[in-house]
């Protein structure tokens, strides 16, 4: 069982990715929207789907928890908040 954090807020991060930045290696870009610019370029429409981008770092979260043994345990996870 979870001890703490009693929640998880991993946050969400948005916004526009100019097309210029789409399959620039180190970007913000996502596949995703590589994809979607590809299609542009070739003159076909992919739909109403707009670029975005990604976050560029995400940090480790603490948690509490009790192993098999019911001992109390830290870990730090990577990759958990934007």
């Amino acid at each position: 069982w979870i001890i703490a954090p009693t929640g998880y807020y991993g946050n969400y991060c948005e916004g526009s990715c100019p097309a210029y930045l789409a399959g620039v290696p180190g970007s913000a870009s996502s596949f995703h929207t590589a994809v979607v610019n590809q299609y542009r370029m070739r003159g076909l429409n992919p739909g109403a789907v707009n670029s975005c981008c990604i976050p560029t770092k995400l940090s480790t979260m603490s948690m509490l928890y009790f192993d098999d043994e019911y001992n109390i345990v830290k870990r730090d996870v990577p990759n958990m908040i934007v």
